[in-house]
C-alpha cells in the first residue's frame, strides 16, 4: 500500500517538476499536459480507494467508528486538500523554484502525498490502526497549504505593490482553511462558527501589520504558518475539551520567540 501511495505521489511531483519547467521555458502546451497528468492521477487514485473500499465487508456507518471527525468534512477534505495542495505548492515554487526552498517543497510534497493517499485508503478500507496513524493528514496538509500559498501571494503583493489584494486573498485562505477543520470536527453551530470568524479578524490584524512591516515572503509565511498552527492547535483542544491556560501560554510563548527571532533578523 504505502509503495503504491509512494509511486502516485513520485508522479504527482515530477510532473508538477515539468510543469514548473515547461511553463518557465514557454511551453504552456507542456505545462498544460503536466497538469492534466497530475490531476488524473489524484482521481484515479481517489477512484481506485474508493474502488479497494467496497471489497471490505463493513456496516454502513462502519467509517464514522474509526475517526472522531464527520463523514461529510473527510470527503471534503479528501477532494479540496490535494488539489489545494498542489495548487499551492505549484505557486510557491514558481517564485521559489530555484531555491533552498523550492528543494525541500519537492522533498516535503513526496511525504505529504504519501501520507495523504495513505490515509484516504485507510479510510476507505476502514483501517483502524492506520486511520489512527495517519487521521492528521489533512491537519498537516493544510498548514503547508497555508505556507506555500502565503508565500506566493505575498510576494505577488511585493512584486506588483497590491499587498491590499494579497492581505484580501489570504484572508479568505485562511478562513475556509479554519472552517474545514471545523466541518471536520461535527462543530458546526454558531458558536464555533464565532469563535473561528474572531480568530480570522486576529489573523487580518495580524496580516495588515506585518504588511507594514515590509517582511518577505518567506519570512511573512513562516510568521502566517507558525500563527495558524497555534491556532488550530488550540481549536482541538478546544474540541476536545482540554484547552487550559497552560496550553495557552505554552503556544503563546513558543511562537512569540519564533517570531522574535524572525523579526530580528529582518530588522
Amino acid at each position: 500500500m504505502i509503495r503504491r501511495n509512494f509511486f502516485y505521489s513520485l508522479v504527482i511531483v515530477s510532473a508538477l517538476l515539468v510543469a514548473e519547467l515547461e511553463l518557465r521555458s514557454g511551453h504552456f502546451t507542456g505545462f498544460w499536459i503536466a497538469n492534466i497528468v497530475v490531476f488524473t492521477t489524484l482521481i484515479l487514485e481517489l477512484f481506485t480507494a474508493s474502488l479497494h473500499s467496497h471489497a471490505h465487508l463493513r456496516s454502513h456507518d462502519s467509517l464514522l467508528n474509526f475517526d472522531d471527525y464527520s463523514r461529510a468534512g473527510q470527503m471534503i477534505n479528501h477532494l479540496l486538500v490535494p488539489i489545494t495542495l498542489y495548487a499551492s505548492a505549484a505557486g510557491f515554487l514558481y517564485f521559489f523554484g530555484n531555491t533552498w526552498a523550492g528543494s525541500l517543497t519537492l522533498i516535503s510534497l513526496l511525504f505529504l502525498f504519501t501520507l495523504l493517499f495513505t490515509h484516504l485508503t485507510a479510510y476507505f478500507a476502514s483501517l483502524q490502526t492506520l486511520i489512527k496513524q495517519t487521521h492528521q493528514a489533512y491537519d498537516v496538509a493544510k498548514l503547508a497549504i497555508v505556507f506555500f500559498a502565503t508565500g506566493f501571494f505575498w510576494q505577488i503583493g511585493i512584486t506588483r505593490g497590491q499587498m491590499e489584494m494579497t492581505i484580501f486573498t489570504i484572508f479568505i485562505l485562511i478562513l475556509g482553511a479554519l472552517l474545514l477543520s471545523v466541518i471536520r470536527y461535527q462543530q458546526w453551530n454558531i458558536k464555533a462558527i464565532g469563535i473561528t470568524f474572531i480568530i480570522v479578524v486576529c489573523f487580518l490584524i495580524v496580516l495588515i501589520g506585518l504588511a507594514g512591516l515590509s517582511l518577505a515572503a518567506l519570512e511573512a509565511s513562516l510568521i502566517l504558518s507558525l500563527l495558524y498552527y497555534a491556532v488550530v492547535a488550540g481549536l482541538q483542544h478546544y474540541f476536545d475539551h482540554d484547552l487550559t491556560l497552560a496550553i495557552v501560554l505554552e503556544y503563546a510563548l513558543v511562537i512569540s520567540l519564533i517570531v522574535i527571532i524572525i523579526l530580528g533578523l529582518n530588522t
